[in-house]
């Protein structure tokens, strides 16, 4: 059976849903779970689903300003960019496979409206988190909140972008729907977040870096082995 896209998406956000516009308090434990191989870089796959057709050197700088963010908790991602189209399949059949611990899922939506109408004019994307402490894999972000707030803002829709999307991303890797009270991971950006963000200095916090690296080897124990490690770093500690 074929499933439409909201279909899928129904199916995906079944579980807890969490997106910027909800406040919780931070987890800041994280930091006591790095384990002894901290040294390691995990490398996890990320299927790109382009449904908002963002050209590619724009979605380049994004992904480049995710990879930066993430840079500081060790981890290092390969983009596989998937075809969005039975069209396309034909002609280029990849990520039709289960998808592994190892491995996450990136929907760019053109809009959250007729497909997640709950979040229109309200959020920039949301992340699929479970209840019973198994991996999630897929974040959404809904690009036409990105360009409506680059747009107000001034800044580039790519680097805007590139934080939602690491944002999403530490939801999922995090396996939790925890918002934290400075940093990327505040449940709302105000002026001076989004100012931080133009500087590069809108972070994950020291427990958070950890506990996604932590969380990354997990997975790639999960999927596997350790057969996909990057350069030895640890997550850096300052802000």
């Amino acid at each position: 059976m074929k499933w439409t896209l909201k279909e899928w998406f129904a199916f995906a956000v079944c579980v807890t849903a969490v997106s910027v516009g909800i406040s919780l308090p931070t987890c800041e434990w994280a930091a006591a779970k790095m384990p002894d191989s901290k040294a390691e870089n995990p490398i996890i796959k990320v299927w790109l689903y382009n449904y908002a057709g963002i050209p590619k050197h724009t979605m380049a700088r994004a992904e480049g300003e995710v990879q930066k963010i993430l840079r500081a908790a060790a981890i290092h991602l390969d983009w596989v960019e998937c075809p969005t189209s039975a069209e396309e399949v034909k002609v280029h059949p990849i990520c039709q496979e289960r998808m592994s611990d190892a491995e996450l899922g990136l929907t760019i939506l053109p809009t959250a409206r007729g497909v997640a109408d709950a979040y229109v004019d309200r959020d920039f994307g949301i992340a699929q988190i479970f209840n019973n402490g198994q991996f999630g894999h897929y974040a959404y972000v809904f690009y036409d909140r990105v360009q409506h707030t680059a747009a107000l803002t001034g800044m580039a829709a790519s680097q805007l972008l590139g934080s939602v999307i690491a944002h999403e991303f530490g939801h999922v890797l995090m396996r939790s729907s925890t918002h934290s009270r400075s940093g990327i991971m505040r449940a709302q950006w105000d002026h001076n977040d989004l100012q931080n963000l133009t500087w590069g200095q809108l972070k994950f916090t020291p427990a958070e870096r950890a506990l996604i690296h932590t969380e990354a080897l997990l997975r790639l124990r999960s999927a596997g082995g350790l057969a996909k490690v990057g350069p030895k770093t640890a997550p850096s500690g300052g802000q």
